[in-house]
């Protein structure tokens, strides 16, 4: 791997850390280092860590790691970022919904780096979109950050319009999780038309393996919308009890 794909390398992974706290927090219900609310970036401390886990991201795979071994170092790292700063701010960790999160948007964000690529090396009939070894293949990587910061752009837009008007808490979810079903959906017929293509020949086994790992994909949605729908029956709950209370 030459310093033109390293730099590449690094700075895809930056832009995957940042926007993994970002979108892990908002889903979580919590928010970084500061007080100013959840359509924020991260504090400066945030910040820092985030570059910082970019850069231990990208050292073992430039060593030789699998890509797979990256994301999993990144997600941990992800959650210990947030564990940290909720602990300094004096708030729960909830460790069990970081670890779900982070884990389901690395496994997404592999999901779309694969697709873009396998549909850019059909549409160019080049297989160098998928070789880690050549420029394309970043290319294609830094299409999925740039959609990525554009959607995360629209969404801090979205988000500092409505909070007012429905809090931040169901605006972050909203606009998190309707897009995810979403995407869940595209992905897998993005996946069963590159079965049908004769461009450019992928094994079974790979487009199999995932299939598979979109249907979990497509189920983690699923449970979060459950578990999300559950709090707030709980939430419902409380402020009836606390208004029978007040009567």
């Amino acid at each position: 791997m030459g310093w033109v794909e390293v730099i590449a390398y690094f700075l895809t992974n930056e832009i995957r850390v940042i926007l993994g706290l970002m979108f892990t927090a908002i889903l979580t219900d919590r928010v970084y280092a500061g007080s100013r609310g959840i359509h924020t970036y991260p504090g400066k401390a945030g910040k820092q860590a985030g570059v910082a886990a970019g850069l231990i991201v990208t050292i073992p795979v430039v060593l030789g790691a699998a890509p797979a071994a990256g994301s999993a170092l990144e997600a941990a790292l992800i959650c210990l970022i947030l564990c940290c700063l909720r602990q300094k701010n004096g708030q729960a960790a909830g460790l069990r919904m970081l670890l779900f999160f982070a884990f389901f948007y690395e496994l997404g964000i592999a999901l779309w780096d694969f697709l873009i690529s396998a549909w850019l090396g059909v549409l160019f009939g080049s297989p160098r979109f998928l070789r880690s070894d050549c420029m394309e293949y970043y290319a294609a990587l830094l299409l999925v950050r740039l959609v990525m910061i554009t959607y995360a752009v629209a969404f801090r837009h979205t988000l500092r319009k409505n909070r007012d008007e429905v809090g931040d808490r169901a605006t972050g979810e909203n606009g998190l999780m309707r897009p995810a079903a979403m995407v869940t959906a595209f992905s897998l017929l993005g996946l069963v038309s590159l079965s049908e293509q004769t461009v450019i020949r992928f094994s079974d086994d790979e487009l199999m393996t995932w299939i598979f790992l979109d249907l979990i994909l497509m189920f983690a949605v699923m449970m979060a919308h459950m578990e999300r729908q559950r709090a707030m029956e709980e939430e419902i709950s409380r402020l009836r009890e606390e208004q029978a209370g007040r009567i």
